[in-house]
């Protein structure tokens, strides 16, 4: 096999979005055996927004990972292996998943929101492979977390 990569940033939805375009340049029509998401963020101080309105640690550590596979799902081989990285951290959100919080709008500390976004990673997996699991196509797939 081959790796290649190309620049993305997860900060920017825009940029997640037109990701393919940029990568589809240097692999033309190949499918992609594996995806690492392994980009991350930890303890930013402060609640800080990207330009998409998402509390940064939100979404650079999980919102960007969900957006660039739903943008290449279908250039994966249906034997692919996704690997998100995430970390023992998510033993800091002690709350579990604060779905009214996703955002840090209701309440904001530099740890709990990175603990927050590595049990949302670890999530993220296990529904990854209940889909793929019932998906004739994508029963094949792989998802991994780990730290």
């Amino acid at each position: 096999g081959k790796a290649s990569y190309v620049s993305l940033d997860l900060c920017d939805l825009d940029n997640v979005k037109s990701f393919w375009s940029r990568l589809e340049g240097k692999i033309g029509d190949a499918k992609i055996d594996v995806l690492m998401n392994n980009a991350g963020v930890m303890a930013i101080p402060d609640r800080r927004l990207t330009k998409d309105g998402y509390e940064k640690t939100f979404q650079t550590n999980h919102l960007g990972h969900f957006a660039l596979l739903s943008v290449i799902l279908d250039k994966l081989q249906g034997d692919a292996r996704i690997v998100n990285v995430s970390s023992m951290g998510h033993l800091f959100a002690s709350k579990g998943l604060e779905l009214d919080n996703l955002n840090g709008e209701r309440e904001y500390g530099p740890w709990s929101s990175y603990g927050l976004s590595k049990l949302e990673n670890i999530l993220f997996t296990n529904e990854i492979k209940r889909r793929a699991g019932a998906s004739e196509k994508w029963r094949n797939l792989q998802a991994y977390s780990l730290h």
